[in-house]
Formats: C-alpha cells, sequence, structure tokens
C-alpha cells in the first residue's frame, strides 16, 4: 500500500465530493473512513429495482442503515481496486476516476454472490439481487 490507511482516507476525502458527484463510489451522505488494510473488501449495492436505477450501484459503504446487501470481493479484486484509487488520489482527474467508478460498477455486473447480512451470503444471477 502506497499510503498508510488514514492518509489514503484523508486524501478519498478530498477528492471523492466534487459538490455535485461522487466521484469515488460510496454509499450515504459523506465520505466514511474505510478499512483498506483489511483485505479482501466489502462493499455495498444499492439494488437497481428498489431505487429505480437502470444497474446496481456499488460503493464503499461504512454505514448501511438502509439494509443494502453487500458485494464480497476476493484479495486480486481488492489489489486492483487499491492500485486504481491510489492513482486517482495521485491525479484526480475523469480518466483515473473513471477507472475506479468503472471498475467498482463492473463487478456489480459480474459478481455472483452479495449478502444480506456481513456474516450470511446469497447467490444472485446475472447482476440482479
Amino acid at each position: 500500500m502506497k499510503y498508510s490507511n488514514d492518509e489514503l482516507n484523508k486524501r478519498i476525502g478530498e477528492v471523492c465530493d466534487d459538490g455535485c458527484e461522487k466521484t469515488i463510489p460510496y454509499i450515504g451522505w459523506f465520505w466514511r473512513n474505510f478499512n483498506f488494510d483489511s483485505m479482501p473488501y466489502t462493499l455495498g449495492v444499492v439494488p437497481a429495482d428498489a431505487e429505480g436505477l437502470s444497474e446496481n450501484y456499488v460503493g464503499f459503504m461504512q454505514n448501511n442503515k438502509w439494509d443494502y446487501p453487500y458485494l464480497k470481493m476476493n484479495t486480486e479484486e481488492s489489489l486492483q481496486l487499491l492500485f486504481l484509487i491510489e492513482a486517482a488520489v495521485d491525479s484526480p482527474c475523469d480518466e483515473t476516476l473513471g477507472k475506479v467508478r468503472e471498475f467498482m460498477q463492473g463487478l456489480g455486473r459480474k459478481k455472483k454472490y452479495v449478502s444480506f447480512t456481513e456474516t450470511h451470503w446469497y447467490e444472485v444471477n446475472d447482476g440482479k439481487i
């Protein structure tokens, strides 16, 4: 990891809210610190059918007051996401931030499992919850 967990969260907080869009996908009102030291990562999924979206929305979710499901990444995916995020905070631009968004939303289309609790996993078909 290029940055300490605290430094990475600080840098993300500085770039992820631009006033009108979440440049690094997260679920909630503001960026909450994520433990990047603990792999594999678990992300949140806003179900498309629950919120009228065209597809599931995947993001960091440190406060799940909506009871949204979770998406469990493997270690390889977690390392890839970490690399993309570090590049994005080093040089926050449409290209680097777009790669983070594209990777995370792609997980929502291809992952086979989500969870309604962090301990019980449910299978998903075709990215639909």
